[in-house]
């Protein structure tokens, strides 16, 4: 029963956006992650109170949340886009 409920969850989890709480753990994933490297930038969204995003804490990666809505929805919440690399 738990494998069922696990690949469950994992299901339930790839149809969601994969995002972290704050900045540097994004840049720390995206360094961190094989199929992240090489990726050059993260953006940064702010989801409004009643939005039709629903968001959950997921995963035991500290900071880890997901996402799912209308990818379109989520394009408008996008306030800023960062280098993954610090810019000095």
């Amino acid at each position: 029963m738990q494998v069922q409920d696990e690949t469950a969850e994992m299901r339930r989890l790839s149809e969601g956006v994969s995002v972290m709480a704050t900045l540097q753990q994004a840049r720390k994933r995206a360094r961190q992650v094989p199929s992240l490297r090489g990726k050059r930038f993260v953006a940064e969204l702010v989801i409004p109170d009643g939005s039709p995003i629903a968001w959950e804490r997921t995963t035991k990666t500290p900071g880890h949340h997901t996402l799912w809505g209308d990818p379109d929805v989520m394009l408008g919440c996008v306030v800023s886009v960062s280098p993954v690399e610090a810019v000095h």
